[in-house]
């Protein structure tokens, strides 16, 4: 069967008109996040963190902002731990998340065992 070009009109054409297709949409964000809720009783919406948010942003800004982020040349978690570092406030607001950050090598794996644990 063709595909595509004007012999394949016809067939198009009947899909267009005569199929009947599915158009629900469904939040697979909101799924997620409910599918986190119940399987492990976390909450994302009140564990996201606003401020982490706006570090990425600063990060992957490509060019448009006015300052350049904060730690130019460095990776995005290199950058974040000299602030970390020389910030007179934290960034986080637990000291085990401030530890975590500065003390440890974090890999996007033990820090997801870290949260199911608790």
């Amino acid at each position: 069967m063709v595909n595509k070009g004007t012999a394949a009109i016809e067939p198009w054409k009947d899909k267009l008109l005569l199929e009947h297709y599915n158009t629900t949409l469904t939040a697979r964000v909101g799924s997620l996040r409910n599918k986190w809720k119940d399987l492990y009783q976390i909450n994302l919406d009140k564990e996201t963190h606003p401020l982490l948010f706006r570090l990425t942003r600063s990060c992957l800004d490509q060019g448009i902002a006015i300052w350049k982020f904060p730690v130019p040349g460095k990776g995005f978690l290199a950058a974040v731990r000299t602030l970390e570092r020389q910030s007179i406030i934290s960034l986080f607001k637990r000291p085990r998340a401030r530890r975590l950050m500065l003390d440890t090598p974090c890999g996007i794996k033990p820090l997801i065992e870290i949260i199911l644990r608790g």
